[in-house]
């Protein structure tokens, strides 16, 4: 008998491994720890990619109502080619619950969007 999970069990690993890098980005952004937030950017990055290179980056809309407002940031941002009304809906109400810092990334974004100078790929 063999040790392999089954791919969606990985795929739900590497969820929430996403959910405890991005709930740590958040405190080390709060806490002004460039270096690690930003190694956890990279984290974050490859994790997105290996889901959606199994077809399950859509896994990521059920983080859209996760309780950590970072959480909630990071994925909207990462699903946001997938679902783009509910990832901006949810950027939407993180930045008016003035959750801070997360409700200024938020609005950063939703800024940046707008004016077409970030463009979700």
């Amino acid at each position: 008998m063999t040790n392999v999970l089954p791919m969606r069990a990985l795929s739900q690993a590497l969820v929430d491994q996403f959910v405890a890098f991005a709930t740590e980005q958040g405190a080390m952004i709060a806490n002004d720890d460039t270096r690690r937030a930003n190694w956890l950017f990279d984290q974050l990055a490859i994790i997105e990619n290996e889901l959606r290179v199994r077809g399950d980056k859509g896994m990521l809309l059920m983080l859209l109502q996760h309780p950590d407002p970072w959480v909630r940031l990071i994925a909207a941002k990462k699903v946001f080619v997938l679902a783009p009304d509910l990832a901006r809906k949810a950027l939407e109400d993180l930045e008016a619950s003035k959750t801070a810092p997360a409700c200024f990334h938020a609005g950063m974004s939703l800024m940046y969007l707008d004016k077409g100078i970030w463009v979700p790929k």
